[in-house]
């Protein structure tokens, strides 16, 4: 409510973590946030971090009684679950992937982007690969997916975002700062994340014809 008032675009809202809510207290909490916001709401589903995960049924709920605009990050890594919202919510309600891993294949089954770690490094890739999927080119994108996995995989290497920072820290965009309670792990435990990185770089230079072949 304090971000709405400094003017703040829009709220990214994760779902309330450790108390583990009934799906009764989540729709009072979201309903509630949005009768004090006048912003765009994205309600932030990511049980692996909350240990609270927010049914389809539940935020298709919360979507027709907030008076706000209303979208949905998914990070359950669940396909059933992306399904059950694209049948639940309205189609004006847009479904944003939060797992780099799972947004070709939740492409086809209807959302509208991804909120992106890989695309921090790779973000042409991304958008290649989103195009290649629009023009109706499975075959391509599929491939430049493939291309991308080891890097998506090694985005996790240790809890997200150390990895992430520290290989922005080698492009020279930011300093491997993180606050407390994350310590940055020694460079040898990123071996594997560099690795992915270059190697995920050069096949994206390649035609789809060397890629393939690569």
């Amino acid at each position: 409510m304090e971000a709405a008032s400094w003017g703040a675009d829009g709220i990214l809202l994760v779902s309330p973590y450790y108390n583990k809510p009934t799906p009764e207290g989540l729709l009072a909490h979201y309903t509630n946030v949005a009768r004090h916001v006048s912003c765009p709401m994205m309600l932030y589903n990511v049980p692996g971090r909350t240990a609270s995960m927010v049914d389809a049924n539940t935020i298709v709920t919360i979507s027709q009684q907030v008076p706000v605009p209303f979208a949905v990050k998914e990070a359950s890594g669940s396909l059933d679950q992306i399904m059950r919202l694209r049948a639940g919510l309205s189609a004006d309600v847009p479904i944003y992937s939060g797992d780099d891993g799972l947004y070709l294949p939740s492409l086809a089954l209807g959302i509208h982007g991804v909120v992106s770690v890989a695309s921090h490094v790779v973000g042409t890739e991304m958008m290649e690969m989103t195009e290649l999927f629009l023009r109706g080119d499975i075959r391509a994108a599929q491939s430049l997916h493939n291309d991308l996995w080891p890097l998506f995989k090694a985005l996790f290497v240790v809890s997200n975002p150390l990895p992430l920072k520290w290989l922005l820290s080698q492009l020279h965009f930011i300093r491997p700062v993180v606050r407390s309670p994350l310590v940055m792990p020694a460079d040898n435990v990123f071996a594997s994340l560099w690795a992915a990185y270059l190697k995920a770089k050069h096949l994206s230079s390649l035609s789809p014809t060397k890629r393939a072949q690569a």
